[in-house]
């Protein structure tokens, strides 16, 4: 927070406009000005003082500024926004029918073809996303479908646009020799792939839903997968990249552009973990979760822009750690201690979310499908079991190396989150077992409802997975941490919980366990890529199989208190005396990273703890009895 006062003291007047747009959250909010007045009364020179005090005066001016130019924008974007919702309602009696139809899905492509692609920007993405999260917040699932569609005509229309630009500037910039000698290779390429070039530009302006028939037709003719596959990644390499990193729009065209790569690599039987090449995102583009169709009020109000879109405008800026909280709140202590679970919303931002979408992708061949009916994690015909295809299970999330690994090493000593690992483990804190990725394809399995304080199955008690709250203090003995990767919308299935069962004293009756009985009492909580489920392993869990279009995935950790262990993993194969976790997982960690890979002793034995301000302070015992140990024992530690 220092260094950006001092930096926007030293900042000219007509610089302050983007400093301030870029962080939004954390100029405007009173702990900035708070620390810009103790720094004017702490400063010995009075021209200083001065410089500070003026600097105030601007912020609030360019502030203000910022927001009046931010939501005349956004109005103009709503509008826009607005027509192409609308061509979806019915000609006759303005209603929406979900799911929509082939004739209301070509009027809203119609209506977006008559925008004017520079308006088709952040504001107009970001627009979608705030009456898509307002829509989802009332319950309106026809309508969050609706504006899913929107962003999947955006990305075909973008991504077309963008094609076009690339292809004509294909030339001497591309091979680096003569304009003419450039100009022939190009067309002897655009030629060479013209058929798969037609392919993807008919994909890209018709329905999703109609994607892998427009690839079957393909493939009978002169495209082969093979020239698909090159032309898609000329365009993920040429238009998706070229993108801001972490956008909006970047997360919708990188979207779209996977999810036409799913749409032909689903054709044949997935027969292995390598062969999956699927999509993923932020705003899971899938079908319409609803039973049936549903009439929508046309006269859905969506959010006001002045005030809701600065908000969505704040969360693509990186947050502040001094703004985040240094305990839990009682809130959060009341719903972790009545469900058994929390929802952490917004930890990740759009780049980190994209960054861990760039790594897996990277690794998706080293990904193990759980295929052989041994590891089967639900009953046939189940709702954990899906239409059949097994979980895909990848590690090594710590091992990828200083780029790949970074935001997934980040949760060990995530500042929104160790404030919750210390009231849920106390101070001292461990990783218990090693990290992975879940992913599961269109109809992947689930997993059966497992766990609980007095297991679910068996009925007897398991200390290893106990809840406890004693005076006020909650202890889960095993902490489950789920960082969802993509959105997980009402009907998506994945993780599913029992909420209270964390305080069950008996064990579930038949059937329940399988979701076969008792179906109203298990809850799939909806959650948004970035967010992050916080579970006591002593609350009944599991997950329900996945029926979005959109590949799940979600990067799972479990914690324990510092003296709990349940894994081993800590414990290496190759040295059996040692207690170190493999050795690239050490890599590039600060501090507070590290002490959370300690193995588990009690916090007085010189246990590193994680402070509020995120730096680390060691806890000992007096100088006098260790030294008294020491020559009882021989050992440092009794």
């Amino acid at each position: 927070m220092d260094d950006m006062i001092t930096k926007l003291a030293d900042a000219k007047p007509y610089e302050l406009p983007n400093a301030v747009s870029r962080a939004i959250r954390t100029v405007s909010s009173p702990q900035f000005f708070l620390r810009i007045a103790e720094r004017a009364d702490m400063a010995s020179d009075s021209e200083e003082r001065e410089k500070l005090s003026a600097l105030a005066d601007n912020l609030v001016t360019t502030i203000q500024a910022v927001v009046d130019m931010t939501s005349d924008n956004l109005d103009e974007r709503a509008k826009d926004v607005e027509k192409v919702v609308k061509a979806a309602s019915e000609p006759d009696s303005g209603e929406f029918l979900v799911p929509l139809s082939k004739e209301r899905v070509e009027d809203m492509r119609l209506t977006m073809k008559k925008l004017d692609i520079a308006d088709l920007n952040e504001g107009f993405l970001s627009t979608v996303d705030a009456w898509m999260n307002k829509a989802y917040q009332d319950g309106m699932d026809g309508m969050v479908t609706i504006l899913q569609k929107v962003l999947q005509i955006y990305a075909g229309r973008v991504i077309s646009n963008s094609r076009i630009q690339l292809q004509a500037n294909v030339g001497a910039a591309v091979t680096g020799k003569s304009q003419g000698t450039a100009d022939k290779a190009a067309a002897e390429e655009l030629n060479k792939n013209s058929a798969a070039s037609d392919l993807l530009e008919q994909m890209l302006n018709v329905d999703t839903d109609a994607w892998e028939i427009e690839a079957r037709k393909g493939f009978e003719g002169e495209c082969t997968k093979q020239q698909l596959v090159k032309e898609i990644q000329r365009t993920m390499e040429g238009v998706v990249l070229g993108l801001e990193n972490g956008s909006m729009a970047q997360r919708a065209s990188r979207r779209t552009v996977h999810t036409a790569t799913a749409a032909f690599s689903t054709l044949s039987p997935l027969t292995s973990a390598k062969s999956n090449s699927v999509s993923y995102s932020n705003r899971p583009l899938c079908r319409n979760h609803l039973r049936k169709t549903t009439p929508l009020s046309v006269s859905y109000n969506p959010p006001s822009m002045t005030t809701n879109q600065t908000a969505s405008v704040a969360t693509m800026v990186e947050v502040d750690a001094n703004d985040l909280p240094k305990e839990m709140s009682d809130s959060e202590r009341y719903l972790f201690d009545l469900n058994g679970f929390l929802i952490v919303r917004n930890v990740l931002s759009a780049a980190e979310i994209a960054a861990c979408h760039d790594a897996i992708d990277k690794h998706m061949d080293e990904a193990i499908a759980r295929d052989d009916p041994s590891l089967r994690n639900a009953v046939k015909g189940s709702p954990m079991y899906g239409s059949g295809p097994p979980r895909l299970d990848l590690g090594g999330i710590f091992e990828w190396g200083k780029v790949d690994s970074k935001v997934f090493k980040s949760i060990l000593s995530h500042p929104r989150l160790v404030p919750l690992f210390h009231g849920l483990l106390g101070k001292g804190y461990r990783l218990d077992h090693i990290p992975f990725v879940l992913m599961n394809n269109k109809g992947g399995e689930g997993f059966q409802l497992h766990g609980g304080t007095v297991d679910c199955t068996s009925g007897e008690y398991n200390h290893n997975l106990a809840y406890t709250c004693h005076n006020g203090n909650i202890r889960s003995t095993l902490l489950g941490c789920n960082v969802m990767l993509v959105d997980h919308n009402p009907g998506d299935g994945g993780f599913c919980v029992v909420p209270g069962s964390h305080k069950s004293n008996f064990k579930m009756p038949p059937g329940m366990v399988d979701g076969l009985a008792h179906q109203e009492y298990i809850i799939q909580p909806a959650t948004k890529a970035g967010d992050v489920v916080l579970f006591s392993e002593g609350t009944v869990h599991g997950a329900m199989g996945w029926t979005s279009n959109t590949q799940r995935r979600c990067a799972l950790y479990r914690f324990a208190p510092s003296t709990v262990a349940y894994g081993r993993s800590y414990f290496r194969d190759d040295e059996i005396e040692s207690t170190s976790w493999p050795s690239k997982f050490y890599d590039d960690l600060d501090d507070a990273q590290k002490s959370v890979l300690e193995p588990p002793y009690a916090n007085r034995l010189d246990r590193p703890n994680i402070k509020e301000d995120g730096s680390v302070e060691v806890t000992q015992r007096s100088e006098r009895k260790r030294r008294h140990d020491k020559d009882v024992f021989k050992t440092k530690y009794f």
